[in-house]
């Protein structure tokens, strides 16, 4: 083998590395996209439930609505707003795994980033 071809075989594995190591990234770009998406949708809701609360609380105040349904919505409520809280903390963990793996990749120049959720 002479040093051309040894030069080109060394460049194209370069090359090959480099567009795997771009692929990867797209892929964790695409996959942070959409988990930032829910993120933002999650914390709408959640702000939402605070304001249903809000006027919940200001219709018993007013009494609007009996002490009894007033318990019952807010629990349902601050349920739900639990639950997205929990989700929230998952999908933060989430990022942060892919920005790890994208880290990774940049680093040593591979990854097993798997697809997104």
């Amino acid at each position: 083998m002479n040093i051309n071809t040894m030069n080109y075989k060394m460049q194209s594995k370069r090359i090959s590395q480099h567009s795997i190591q771009k692929r990867v990234e797209k892929k964790a770009d695409d996959c942070k996209a959409v988990f930032q998406w829910n993120l933002k949708n999650l914390q709408f809701r959640i702000t939402e439930i605070d304001k249903y609360i809000q006027g919940l609380f200001d219709t018993k105040v007013r009494g609007e609505i009996y002490v009894s349904l007033f318990a019952s919505l807010k629990r349902t409520y601050v349920e739900e707003k639990e639950q997205l809280k929990s989700l929230v903390a998952e999908l933060i963990g989430k990022l942060y795994e892919k920005n790890e793996a994208v880290n990774t990749v940049n680093f040593y120049g591979y990854c097993n980033i798997s697809g997104c959720i």
